[in-house]
């Protein structure tokens, strides 16, 4: 049944073959499997990898800048930090005198994440080998472009 002042079928078609949110959202469904599946050996999911790799390369975080430089909602991070708190793998706590949360990678967190290094490595071949390495290179720039739509 038709609705007066209602988008065509093509219309709709055509949204559903160029909508980029959508197109993301596919790629992005079907990434996250690929490299879940990569670090499932390790226990780690591709929403945890980038917490501990970036608590490893930077140190302790305030919750807040940790959440700000993966793009989180600071409600979506501490969801997230949960289960890796309840493995040992990270710590979070106030600092002293300070209102603010800091999440600190523990020894078990870069025993982690030097484990996972090798398998992300596979999944990330695995991406680069798919689109060649020019058009993975052209992805990423692009990808960083749209993030820094936020900022």
């Amino acid at each position: 049944m038709e609705v007066a002042g209602t988008p065509d079928t093509e219309t709709y078609a055509e949204i559903l073959a160029t909508c980029a949110c959508l197109q993301l959202r596919k790629a992005n469904r079907v990434t996250t499997q690929l490299y879940d599946e990569a670090l499932r050996p390790v226990g780690l999911r591709s929403t945890q990898l980038p917490i501990i790799v970036t608590l490893a390369a930077r140190g302790p975080l305030a919750v807040t800048d940790l959440a700000d430089s993966l793009v989180l909602e600071r409600t979506t991070l501490i969801r997230n930090l949960r289960p890796l708190q309840r493995r040992g793998l990270i710590e979070v706590g106030r600092e002293d005198g300070k209102r603010t949360h800091r999440a600190t990678l523990t020894a078990a967190g870069h025993e982690a994440a030097a484990a996972a290094v090798p398998l992300w490595a596979r999944a990330q071949t695995r991406v680069t080998d798919e689109l060649g390495s020019s058009e993975s290179v052209d992805l990423r720039r692009a990808l960083s472009r749209l993030v820094s739509l936020l900022g």
